[in-house]
């Protein structure tokens, strides 16, 4: 029973000591990875909207 407690005050010991990797980031790759997110997001409304619009296509030419 004591081995089991010894892990288990380990495991919390290395969880206290992991840091965000966020502190080591400069201002401007911070900034770069806002961007980045917020091109993706961007690029997937797109996409989503492309497909909407390709779906929608093939109904209206089905129909004539």
């Amino acid at each position: 029973m004591r081995k089991n407690n010894s892990v288990e005050k380990k495991i919390e010991k290395i969880k206290k000591s992991n840091q965000s990797l966020n502190q080591f980031y400069s201002s401007e790759q911070k900034q770069e990875e806002v961007k980045a997110k917020h091109r993706k997001s961007i690029t997937d409304t797109e996409m989503e909207i492309f497909e909407h619009l390709k779906n929608h296509t093939k109904k209206v030419l089905k129909k004539q």
